[in-house]
């Protein structure tokens, strides 16, 4: 049995050098209350039909399937299958469609083979990352590890006071980023990863995993480059 659920996401991303990981962590479960954690693998797929590339600017969707491991208690692990939009930029928060539907871990290998041999649908690659959630009055804040670095994505739930959750806002990137080099882009982590790897003039590999020696790491030089080079048309 499967549910589903479909919604607009009120959004700001940030990306950080991966040694910062554990000061988030830190300073999260200072001031945030813990929700989850998961070990998280993605693998992601186009249309099969090219005409309707979901990469296309006119779609920039990412159809995905995904199993979420948790790593506090094994009976707790889930699975999706996700369809995440964006839509446009607003104040520094980025608009998001997004569809998911709940699907029994025990299944995630079986919709693997129907998506890839039944349907024929491109894959379009993976990713491996470490997913820490926390939530307070307003918002829902994740701490992501991947393969490259740290994504810190802090989403709204809670609009029944917009002034009192922008200044709830604005208290935990002043907590969280402190001191911190954090860089807020409208780019998805395998945008991100695609730049590293042009910046370093390597090929990029469809499945981004944490065994990779040859990661390309975030580093200062390039979140000044995200910062200044890599603004989405949609925030003009």
């Amino acid at each position: 049995m499967s549910n589903s659920n479909q919604n607009l996401e009120k959004e700001a991303r940030f990306y950080l050098e991966p040694s910062h990981f554990t000061t988030l962590l830190k300073r999260a479960q200072n001031f945030l209350q813990p929700k989850d954690a998961y070990f998280v693998v993605t693998v992601m797929y186009d249309n099969p039909n090219p005409r309707y590339s979901f990469y296309s600017p006119q779609v920039d969707g990412r159809l995905r399937l995904r199993l979420f491991k948790n790593l506090n208690n094994p009976n707790a692990n889930k699975a999706i299958i996700s369809w995440k939009q964006r839509l446009k930029k607003e104040k520094g928060f980025m608009i998001e469609r997004e569809l998911e539907i709940s699907i029994s871990p025990s299944d995630f290998d079986k919709l693997k083979t129907l998506f890839e041999d039944i349907l024929k649908a491109p894959l379009k690659g993976g990713y491996e990352l470490y997913r820490h959630i926390f939530n307070s009055e307003y918002w829902e804040v994740t701490i992501n590890k991947y393969p490259f670095g740290v994504n810190v994505e802090i989403e709204l739930k809670n609009e029944n006071n917009y002034q009192a959750a922008y200044e709830e806002y604005e208290t935990i990137t002043q907590k969280l980023f402190k001191n911190l080099e954090a860089v807020n882009v409208n780019l998805s982590n395998d945008d991100v990863y695609e730049i590293l790897c042009k910046r370093r003039k390597i090929k990029p590999k469809p499945y981004m995993g944490f065994n990779d020696n040859n990661m390309p790491l975030l580093t200062q030089e390039d979140l000044s480059h995200l910062k200044n080079n890599c603004l989405s048309p949609l925030d003009f």
